[in-house]
């Protein structure tokens, strides 16, 4: 009996140093491909990634949250290498991981679908990007409710999907929402409210509401200014100019368009290509106004 018992252990004991080296190799995989990921070095850090999967399996089986956080993680490096298809791959394998794992309505479910929505959308398949927004979104909403930032940025995500796909009506009612959210949130200054209400500004100049835009870009323009960020700022600018010229108020544009060029010249160096569209815009404006001497 005692050396029954004695074999017991000692095999008891040999599983566990054995779990132990294991889980020690896989995590060691795994830290080393965060260290290439943050370097940048994606071939290398897939690798890593890889090489880690057949451990993950092997350690917590195919259903478990911490292989499905690193079937993400393989998903996310070959997007950052342009390789959508391979990305959409890996999401959807670890989307299926956190359905078995957590259920339908929970936070890893949720992000997972965001995930894989935002691979289509890399990938330019809009609807299907929509389709799996819609349902983070449904599932966010469940957990969260409807005022809180994941909310917001799968409206803000949905949005930007119809935009791109020319639903401009569903993109306007999606990034609405998401400003709404994001201002109770954050503020009118977050970089997160102003890209919502910079994408209601673009579905408008692009239904051709050039007034309603340029309200919007006024408004966004003048935070822009109160925080310092001269980059947004220019680009800002820029738009309104477009919207200025398809209004043909050409002295207004003008007049934005030099804005444009005083600010980029000044922070960016003649020679950049912000200075370059700003120039542009000058030129374009002279052109329409008939100066063409100016506009050369």
């Amino acid at each position: 009996m005692a050396r029954k018992i004695t074999i017991t252990l000692c095999l008891l004991l040999s599983f566990t140093i054995l779990f132990a080296q294991s889980q020690d190799e896989a995590y060691s995989l795994f830290d080393e491909g965060n260290y290439h990921f943050d370097e940048s070095n994606y071939e290398q850090a897939l690798s890593c990634y890889l090489e880690a999967v057949p451990l993950y399996e092997k350690l917590y089986g195919v259903a478990h949250v911490l292989t499905g956080d690193l079937f993400s993680l393989i998903a996310l490096t070959h997007s950052r290498m342009a390789e959508y298809d391979s990305a959409i791959e890996w999401h959807q394998k670890a989307l299926e991981i956190f359905l078995m794992a957590t259920g339908k309505n929970s936070q890893d479910t949720a992000k997972a679908y965001n995930d894989l929505g935002l691979a289509y959308f890399n990938n330019t398949e809009y609807d299907n990007a929509i389709k799996h927004h819609q349902e983070a979104l449904k599932i966010r909403r469940q957990i969260f409710g409807e005022q809180d930032k994941t909310t917001a940025d799968s409206y803000y995500n949905i949005g930007i999907a119809h935009d791109l796909n020319g639903n401009y009506s569903q993109a306007l009612v999606n990034y609405s929402k998401a400003f709404e959210i994001r201002q109770t949130l954050f503020g009118n200054e977050h970089h997160k409210t102003l890209a919502a209400q910079n994408g209601i500004a673009i579905v408008h100049y692009l239904q051709g509401n050039y007034e309603k835009a340029i309200i919007d870009w006024k408004k966004i323009a003048q935070i822009y200014d109160n925080i310092n960020d001269i980059s947004n700022l220019a680009s800002t600018y820029s738009n309104m100019v477009g919207a200025l010229i398809e209004l043909e108020s050409f002295d207004e544009a003008l007049s934005y368009a030099e804005k444009g060029l005083a600010i980029t010249t000044e922070n960016f160096g003649v020679a950049s290509a912000s200075t370059a569209k700003a120039y542009n815009n000058v030129g374009l404006c002279h052109h329409r106004q008939g100066n063409f001497g100016q506009a050369l």
